[in-house]
């Protein structure tokens, strides 16, 4: 019963550490998609050498890209407040089960 216990209240802190280190791993962007697309624009690119097609697919492209990224975003913030919360109920369950573990187990005989 004991070992049972000690298993639970490592697996609650096992649990509590998850969330925290998903957010730590979090990927820091240091210069936004739209930003490196000016950036891109502004020193590389000459928009008025391209014909009117070119620069309809640039546009279209660029679009796409900028989509992406914030659709990347927002599957990022739903995905580390999932873990977030799964996380956190799981620990509660495992320390309120070592708690009342021989409340439990009194219970079954």
């Amino acid at each position: 019963m004991k070992k049972i216990r000690i298993l639970l209240v490592v697996l609650g802190f096992i649990f509590l550490i998850i969330p925290v280190y998903t957010s730590l791993v979090y990927p820091l962007i240091k210069i936004t998609t739209e930003g490196a697309m000016h950036t891109i624009e502004s020193e590389f690119i000459d928009l008025g050498s391209m014909t009117k097609e070119q620069e309809k697919q640039y546009r279209f492209y660029k679009r796409w890209i900028i989509g992406n990224d914030k659709e990347l975003k927002n599957v990022a913030k739903v995905r580390q407040y999932a873990v977030t919360f799964i996380g956190l109920i799981s620990a509660l369950i495992c320390f309120l089960s070592a708690i009342f573990l021989s409340r439990l187990t009194r219970s079954l005989h």
